[in-house]
């Protein structure tokens, strides 16, 4: 058996090679260069033997192409982050802005009931950790987003202070206009978005009516449960501490 020296060269060699560089792979002692012009391996690791003795183990390393994927997948959603926060401030910027600084969860309302036009509050009690909604009067931009959404009464299939389960895959964030009727009838603008476990996060836009738009001040948010059984469209969190500018 040769016995290797930490260069990787027989004993007695007179000249040993410099080690390769960081990102090069090698085999025993030959030393193997990946051209830049072939095509990208598979994401997988490779097994680099070192061969200096009968009994030592394969070493893997991690391929060097791999790495670079992780970094190009990483820049990319930061990118998609950022132009969407980028979209969003720009959307909002156009026009007057209705805002809510804290989304509340209804409680109780099995008790004393709550009605903000045909909307009922619901009787499954919420509660929140976080929330703020922005609605751009001009352009109809709706950004919302709450997190900690859980229970806040104890369940057969809801424990007390579990977040609150994914309903089939939406909830209704709605906006209603002329909501004390003062100003005239009750009209309302809405739409179907993905609700998460605990969370909800949506921007998009709204048609809205001319009355959300003549009587800002008279506005509701809701996030609403689905039409149809067993909630049938009742509202389970509102939004509050509401400015206007």
């Amino acid at each position: 058996m040769i016995t290797p020296t930490r260069d990787c060269e027989p004993s007695g060699a007179t000249k040993p090679e410099p080690r390769p560089a960081p990102g090069f792979l090698f085999r025993g002692c030959q030393l193997y260069l990946r051209s830049l012009a072939e095509p990208r391996m598979a994401p997988s690791p490779h097994v680099v033997s070192l061969n200096v003795g009968a009994n030592d183990a394969p070493v893997v390393a991690r391929s060097v192409h791999r790495e670079d994927q992780e970094v190009i997948m990483r820049r990319i959603l930061v990118a998609a982050g950022l132009a969407l926060a980028a979209f969003s401030s720009a959307a909002l910027a156009d026009g007057p802005i209705v805002r809510w600084d804290r989304v509340e969860g209804v409680i109780g309302a099995d008790f004393m009931p709550v009605q903000v036009g045909p909307f009922p509050a619901s009787g499954r009690w919420r509660t929140t950790g976080s929330g703020q909604v922005a609605l751009n009067l001009k352009t109809g931009f709706l950004s919302v987003k709450v997190s900690g959404t859980s229970v806040a009464n104890h369940y057969a299939n809801g424990p007390l202070g579990s977040p609150t389960p994914l309903s089939k895959g939406n909830v209704i964030v709605t906006v209603v206009c002329n909501s004390t009727e003062r100003y005239g009838p009750i009209t309302w603008a809405d739409a179907s978005v993905p609700g998460g476990v605990g969370s909800l996060n949506w921007h998009g836009f709204l048609d809205l009516p001319t009355a959300c738009v003549d009587n800002p001040e008279e506005l509701v948010f809701l996030v609403r449960h689905l039409e149809g059984p067993p909630f049938y469209g009742s509202f389970m969190l509102y939004g509050a501490e509401r400015t206007i500018r």
